[in-house]
């Protein structure tokens, strides 16, 4: 998988699920807009969020090339 193709990925990933979360929107509306709580849950506890883990290995980047000039 490429790198563009594992950020299409995580993208429909976040906007098919994450966006209409209740556990989401109720966090939000506990603490603001304090995501560090919520980041935890989703890290540990959701599937959707073990799936964007997985899929952010594919975006690493290569060593860059140096330019001469």
């Amino acid at each position: 998988m490429s790198r563009v193709e594992a950020l299409e990925q995580i993208d429909i990933q976040t906007f098919k699920h994450c966006d209409s979360c209740d556990v989401r929107i109720q966090m939000n509306k506990r603490n603001g807009t304090n995501s560090s709580r919520l980041e935890k849950i989703c890290i540990s506890e959701c599937p959707v969020g073990q799936q964007i883990q997985n899929l952010s290995q594919y975006l690493t980047v290569g060593p860059r090339k140096s330019i001469k000039g």
